[in-house]
């Protein structure tokens, strides 16, 4: 179990109010002067969804070849 810390807070607040309202109010929630430093609560949001898109694709190629 990994060990918990008060940013995991932030990114989940920031995670969650960019799905609901977009970046820019994540930004502006977090108080973030730049776009870049809301961009680090989000990574990790974007990287496992750049996995699920990976593991579809691969998914898709192997249906085509099926038929």
């Amino acid at each position: 179990m990994e060990e918990f810390v008060p940013y995991d807070l932030r990114r989940t607040v920031a995670t969650k109010t960019r799905a609901e309202l977009g970046k820019e109010a994540a930004k502006t929630l977090l108080g973030h002067a730049e776009e870049s430093t809301t961009d680090f609560y989000l990574l990790e949001e974007v990287q496992e969804a750049m996995k699920v898109a990976k593991a579809l694709a691969k998914y898709g190629k192997r249906e085509k070849g099926c038929t």
